[in-house]
């Protein structure tokens, strides 16, 4: 038990590096971002400064719930703090897309309150592109350490990198042909930062409708079932496994399950071969927090 509680700690451990990661790079890109967007005058490039803000507080959410869900069980948690990593995850969506309609909303009063052309300078363009290459690389790095600790906030918060990763490239695309193309094509800068508050929204809305899904207790990964499955399966007392049920909170499972175990056999036979199990699933799966096992007599028509 205390070493599944050390791999635990260590999972929360990794995920709040990653949330450093992001509050780090994000505050120097958009602190960058939409400094060259003022100067250079660029609408764009400031949408996409204002996005990279969102993804400071974003990851600042994604920190808060990570050192949260680490708190152990008390009275009156006594499943633990898991939750509080979805909590977040739902938070980093609400920001997602009350930035995009913002965006929105500004890209679209801009076009009634100033009809006058100003080319952007060159220099957006390279920073745009800059950012292209770090928001990518921040997202890769983010989704791959999400999907090894198994966390849905830090993937959540990766996609929020992804996304501002296509609306910095979306950029690029404007500012090349506002730049380059003369002033036919300046409305492509506007344009650009419309599109990425489309973008925003869409993540918004998809991270949104993925962290309540895990709020109301979705169903996990069937591989985490298959695994339970096949551990229990090892213990030769085991008939049969009549029902699994597995939950997420946090970086954490939650089992429950149901086996079958010879009729014959006395209760504190029964309770042994439950305490094992239970056991025996906490040491070689860590991702697993609690497990429940209630034991039943075996039907033998299954045999």
């Amino acid at each position: 038990m205390n070493d599944n509680k050390k791999n635990a700690n260590n999972l929360y451990a990794l995920g709040r590096r990653g949330a450093w990661v992001g509050i780090i790079g994000n505050a120097f890109l958009s602190l960058i971002k939409i400094l060259a967007g003022i100067f250079g005058k660029s609408y764009s490039l400031i949408s996409d400064g204002l996005h990279s803000l969102s993804d400071i507080t974003s990851s600042l959410a994604v920190l808060f719930g990570m050192i949260v869900a680490a708190k152990p069980r008390d009275k009156e948690h006594p499943y633990g703090h898991g939750k509080a990593e979805s909590i977040a995850s739902l938070t980093v969506a609400i920001m997602l897309i009350v930035f995009g309609l913002i965006i929105g909303y500004k890209v679209v009063s801009s076009y009634v309150d100033e009809a006058v052309f100003v080319e952007p300078a060159a220099y957006t363009l390279w920073i745009a592109f800059f950012s292209v290459i770090a928001k990518e690389g921040m997202y890769r790095y983010k989704v791959n350490l999400g999907k090894k600790i198994k966390s849905t906030s830090l993937i959540a918060d990766a996609w929020h990198h992804r996304s501002d990763a296509l609306s910095s490239a979306v950029v690029v695309v404007a500012l090349v042909l506002t730049i380059y193309a003369g002033e036919k094509w300046a409305f492509m800068d506007r344009a650009g930062a419309l599109a990425v508050s489309v973008m925003i929204l869409y993540a918004g809305v998809k991270v949104y409708l993925r962290a309540a899904s895990e709020l109301m207790d979705e169903s996990v990964d069937p591989e985490i079932e298959k695994e339970v499955k096949k551990i229990a399966s090892t213990i030769k007392e085991i008939k049969y496994v009549e029902t699994l049920l597995v939950r997420k909170a946090g970086l954490d499972f939650l089992v429950d399950m149901h086996i079958e175990v010879d009729a014959n056999l006395s209760v504190l036979e029964s309770h042994s071969i439950a305490k094992l199990v239970k056991n025996k699933i906490l040491q070689e799966m860590p991702q697993v927090k609690s497990v429940l096992v209630h034991v039943e007599p075996y039907e033998a028509q299954r045999g």
